[in-house]
Formats: C-alpha cells, sequence, structure tokens
C-alpha cells in the first residue's frame, strides 16, 4: 500500500468515520450505524490534497490515462 493512501486510510478513519447512534438508511435501502463523511475528512487542505493525490495514484496504477479532472464543486472548466 503506497503511503498516499495509507495516509487518507487514517485521514478518513480520523476524521470522517462517524459511529451514528442510531442507525440511518442507505441509499441502497440498507441501514447502518457507521458513516463516512467525506467533506468533513478532507475540509482541511492538507487532508483533502492528500486524499487526491491518493486516488489519482489509484487511477494511474489501473493504467487509465486523463487529462483533466473537474466537477461542480471545484468549478472546472475546460
Amino acid at each position: 500500500m503506497s503511503s498516499l493512501r495509507s495516509q487518507a486510510i487514517d485521514i478518513i478513519k480520523q476524521k470522517g468515520l462517524k459511529k451514528l447512534p442510531e442507525p440511518i438508511q442507505l441509499a441502497s435501502g440498507a441501514m447502518s450505524q457507521d458513516f463516512v463523511d467525506g467533506k468533513l475528512a478532507t475540509a482541511h487542505f492538507d487532508d483533502l490534497e492528500i486524499a487526491s493525490r491518493a486516488i489519482v495514484d489509484g487511477i494511474l496504477l489501473q493504467g487509465i490515462e486523463f487529462d483533466v479532472v473537474g466537477g461542480p464543486t471545484l468549478g472546472a472548466m475546460l
């Protein structure tokens, strides 16, 4: 496991993993008390950078190539 991936997992465990007092219904219909708040886990720039780089590394290891990545929350444009 890469160092970035390990760091990202630690960040998510420490800052984003929540054990709820009551189960909630997931989009799948299943019930769970475990919840991962990715927005909270990556709210600090340093944590977001580590998570983003770990994701890119994982994608590249799969042999997937890309030129740009964007989304509405990034306000990205080509």
